[in-house]
C-alpha cells in the first residue's frame, strides 16, 4: 500500500495499480482469515477453501500486472 500511496500522483496506469493493490490486500486478508480458522482445520473444509481462494486472488493480482499493460 505504501507504493500505491506514493504513486497516486502519477495518472499513468493508476487503475491497474489500484486494482492490483486491492487484490493483494484481499489476498492478505484471506490468508489472515485462514490463520484465524486453523483451529478447526480437521473438522471443516473452510480452512482449505480460504487458503486456496486467497492464493488464487493473489495469483490473479500478479497475473493482472503481467498481462494488463498500459
Amino acid at each position: 500500500l505504501w507504493n500505491l500511496w506514493d504513486s497516486l500522483e502519477d495518472p499513468a496506469g493508476q487503475t491497474r495499480r489500484v486494482v492490483h493493490a486491492l487484490t493483494m490486500v484481499g489476498a492478505d486478508a484471506g490468508l489472515f482469515a485462514t490463520a484465524l480458522v486453523s483451529g478447526d482445520a480437521r473438522e471443516s473444509d473452510v480452512h482449505r477453501n480460504l487458503a486456496i481462494t486467497s492464493m488464487a486472488v493473489g495469483a490473479a493480482g500478479t497475473i493482472l500486472m503481467w498481462v494488463w499493460k498500459d
